[in-house]
């Protein structure tokens, strides 16, 4: 039936440059993750670019809202899942973190409508 209704988490995951720029250009629609974030379909995903190297972020992130979780052990690593992320938004001009939560918001209120629109089509039911 229908799943209640919870608080949406934000995970801030670091991202290598080439995986950030495969996810922002829309060639890679998922994540393979550590499940230890307790990640929830409706959850907002923020991959921040990371360089390793330099032990530093490089100011780019983009956000998505996770439509998908894959943890089958015949498909993936114990401890470990794939992510579904069909949509990343830029993240534009957060200088502080009130200003990034509420530009994450207006993301996920898109991205919400479109899911909507998508279930409808399908004539099946997305809650987010």
């Amino acid at each position: 039936m229908f799943n209640r209704l919870r608080k949406m988490k934000v995970h801030y995951l670091k991202t290598i440059p080439k995986y950030f720029r495969d996810a922002a250009r829309g060639n890679k629609p998922f994540e393979v993750r550590k499940n230890d974030r307790n990640f929830k379909v409706g959850d907002i995903v923020q991959l921040d670019e990371w360089l390793p190297k330099e032990k530093k972020y490089t100011g780019r992130s983009v956000c998505g809202v996770i439509t998908y979780i894959l943890s089958d052990r015949q498909y993936c690593k114990n401890g470990f899942v794939i992510l579904g992320i069909p949509h990343y938004e830029k993240v534009k001009g957060a200088r502080d973190r009130a200003n990034h939560i509420k530009e994450v918001l207006r993301m996920f209120n898109r991205l919400r409508l479109a899911l909507r629109v998508l279930s409808r089509r399908e004539n099946s039911l997305i809650i987010i």
